[in-house]
């Protein structure tokens, strides 16, 4: 079943039609004037195993709610985006001309298991022979400024889940907060960029920030602050790779769709950190999300962790 009523559409219908490799059209339903569940209903009582939805910026929203609405339904789903678009991801051999994200149901639990088994080896390897580091930072962290020397945070998991994250301090004991809510208000709700680099690239991080230590600055820019974030895996409470943890407060502001970025197991690193880091929209960021989310094998795992060592130690993909 195809679901929209924007000028894509039609173009997908031929497509289909084109490559069709014994498949039936089961219906094509308008977006407007539908609510997800009236679309998940349809989709049940026509039997359909894929459902196609189309998506532009005006309906993001609504197009997401009702691809989700018929996943949890048990239809494989695909939300397409026009050409224009600026996300990209892969491209199935049926759809050459147009950006899409394929849902499918997150991780088995022979998956899982193995994905947990990988985070267990992976950070104790980590915290063992990263130890004598770990403390010279931390003293180093304790010398530099008044505070301690873990930073702990109430953050949100999977599913919302509660846990508190744990970070090198980076910032001045007593700092104010309210103007970086602010400005994460108006990234989450509006997709406004902090700054502007000189050759016009926006930066969707505010740079900068007279809250955070000369130390804490280099700590930030070498990721190192993230590094006792490890505990936080072998506890189960984190991955090594997957979408960044929120604050309750960010949570929110999120919209339902978006917090389906947070259907799997916050991480360490991620898709958005390799491809984007503080590049894209916070649009973006959700949709780089759901499309590891919904396509993370142990492989891509292990690659975005060998590509986390030059995008974050070196500082390549910044502007």
């Amino acid at each position: 079943m195809f679901v929209g009523d924007g000028e894509e559409l039609p173009r997908l219908i031929s497509e289909f039609e084109t490559t069709n490799l014994g498949e039936r059209l089961a219906g094509v339903r308008a977006l407007a004037g539908y609510s997800p569940d009236d679309v998940a209903r349809a989709v049940e009582e026509h039997g359909c195993g894929e459902v196609v939805v189309e998506a532009d910026g005006e309906c993001l929203a609504h197009a997401f709610d009702t691809a989700f609405a018929c996943l949890d339904g048990g239809s494989q789903v695909t939300v397409a985006f026009p050409c224009e678009s600026g996300f990209k991801c892969e491209l199935p051999a049926s759809f050459r001309h147009v950006h899409h994200l394929r849902l499918r149901p997150v991780r088995s639990r022979v998956e899982a298991f193995f994905k947990r088994a990988t985070d267990i080896a992976g950070s104790l390897a980590g915290l063992t022979v990263l130890l004598p580091l770990l403390v010279a930072i931390g003293i180093l962290v304790k010398l530099s400024s008044p505070g301690p020397a873990l930073f702990a945070q109430q953050r949100l998991g999977r599913r919302g889940r509660p846990f508190k994250m744990y970070k090198f301090r980076t910032m001045r004991e007593g700092s104010d907060s309210h103007a970086y809510r602010a400005y994460m208000n108006g990234f989450i709700r509006e997709g406004r960029h902090a700054e502007t680099t000189p050759n016009g690239c926006k930066i969707y991080k505010p740079l900068n920030d007279p809250r955070v230590t000369p130390v804490g600055a280099w700590l930030r820019k070498l990721s190192l602050d993230e590094l006792p974030q490890l505990w936080n895996v072998l506890r189960g409470e984190m991955s090594l790779v997957g979408p960044r943890p929120c604050l309750p407060w960010e949570w929110e502001l999120y919209e339902p769709w978006q917090r389906r970025r947070l259907d799997v197991l916050p991480g360490c690193t991620g898709l958005w950190q390799v491809r984007a880091r503080s590049r894209v929209p916070f649009q973006e960021m959700v949709l780089l999300d759901l499309q590891y989310g919904h396509h993370a094998t142990l492989w891509t795992d292990l690659g975005l962790i060998l590509q986390t060592f030059p995008v974050m130690v070196l500082g390549r993909g910044a502007c």
